[in-house]
């Protein structure tokens, strides 16, 4: 059977459908890793009123701008649900927030000059806007009682600063990696 260029890439393989692992899947796996556990054990010391970068938020913006909404999406709810399995508290919160940021991110990928420093800025402040949205959202249907207004001034607004600052400082890292890994972004449409 055909195999396209996009299964080819993603790693599936024909008969069955089965994945195979490539060194950028173990990569990226141990970026999520990586980032969860700095999120925990390191970043709260850099915590500015409470409020800290959320890496693995800016993973998935990273993975969406880079790779597209597929791999946006994808990081994004392995890194929330390893987040989640780490805090303990609602499973799938911060999965279905880092899902959705990551998917919207990639949604760029391909009609934005990402070199540009505007568009990982924008795109890490506006995703995680969506993200602490989305939390806000699932919180309130499960019955937690939140203030939204001074949950924006104080959590959403600086977070989104934050990781709007930090996204365009991981982008080149991030781009570079990949490219040492063999694997480079698609071209942009109408190439």
């Amino acid at each position: 059977p055909f195999v396209g260029p996009e299964a080819r890439a993603s790693g599936l393989e024909p008969g069955g459908g089965r994945v195979r692992l490539k060194a950028e899947h173990l990569v990226l796996a141990g970026l999520v890793v990586l980032a969860v556990v700095l999120e925990q054990g390191v970043l709260p010391f850099v915590a500015w009123r409470g409020v800290k970068p959320d890496l693995t938020l800016i993973l998935a913006v990273l993975a969406g701008l880079v790779f597209g909404s597929r791999a946006g999406a994808t990081v994004g709810a392995c890194a929330g649900l390893l987040q989640d399995l780490h805090l303990g508290r609602y499973l799938g919160l911060a999965a279905t927030g880092h899902m959705a940021a990551g998917f919207l991110a990639g949604l760029a990928e391909r009609r934005l000059f990402k070199e540009n420093l505007w568009v990982p800025l924008l795109a890490g402040g506006l995703a995680t806007v969506v993200n602490e949205g989305v939390t806000l959202l699932l919180l309130r249907l499960v019955g937690t009682r939140l203030a939204f207004g001074p949950a924006l001034v104080r959590v959403v607004l600086p977070s989104a600063l934050y990781n709007a600052l930090l996204t365009p400082v991981l982008y080149w890292p991030f781009v570079r990696l990949n490219a040492r890994l063999g694997r480079h972004p698609p071209a942009p449409a109408g190439d």
